[in-house]
């Protein structure tokens, strides 16, 4: 939904060693940030309607680890329905 953004899964990645840094392939969508330091996407989307595909790689001293993300942002007066996996109107 535009304006929210709820994380609805944390990745740790283990085994990298030290010197972690984190890539972005893809791009966030409008209004949010992708963290390079942490991997973490955050803020809230200022435009809805789309559907985003980003990987994100972290990579340390005793390797890399990579993860691939879909993320949809429902447009104005639609929420994000889990058990249908799609976007429907606010009733």
């Amino acid at each position: 939904t535009i304006g929210t953004y709820t994380a609805t899964q944390v990745l740790h990645p283990t085994g990298l060693g030290t010197g972690v840094s984190y890539s972005l392939s893809g791009s966030v969508p409008p209004g949010m940030s992708f963290n390079t330091s942490t991997g973490v996407v955050s803020g809230a989307a200022t435009s809805g309607g789309f559907t985003t595909s980003m990987s994100i790689t972290g990579t340390g001293s005793a390797g890399s680890a990579q993860a691939g993300i879909l993320m949809t942002v429902c447009p104005t007066g639609e929420t994000w329905v889990q058990e249908f996996m799609s976007c429907d109107e606010i009733d």
